[in-house]
């Protein structure tokens, strides 16, 4: 059987399920209620290399692609969709 895309970031994804699971998880219900990102969220995931996974090794990213990036925003939606979709940007958009 062909490996599918995602079989190439295994390690990417269960950092960022177990990630979501022990940071966003607790504090879902609180998050939706508050409709505010989780406090220092994004330093977190930037301190387990979560975000600019498209930017090249040189300029301090992981130099992943797109597919990395989906992988990571899905683990993340599963537990919290807003946490996921303030990623993204974080992630794609903003890399020249």
């Amino acid at each position: 059987m062909p490996s599918q895309p995602k079989d190439d970031y295994a390690e990417l994804i269960d950092l960022a399920r177990d990630f979501a699971r022990r940071e966003l998880q607790p504090e879902v219900d609180a998050l939706d209620e508050s409709e505010q990102p989780l406090a220092g969220v994004f330093p977190k995931l930037g301190g387990l290399d979560l975000l600019g996974i498209t930017v090249d090794e040189a300029d301090g990213g992981a130099g992943l692609g797109a597919v990395a990036v989906a992988a990571v925003i899905e683990e993340l939606a599963y537990v919290d969709p807003g946490t996921a979709s303030a990623t993204s940007p974080n992630s794609i958009l903003f890399v020249a």
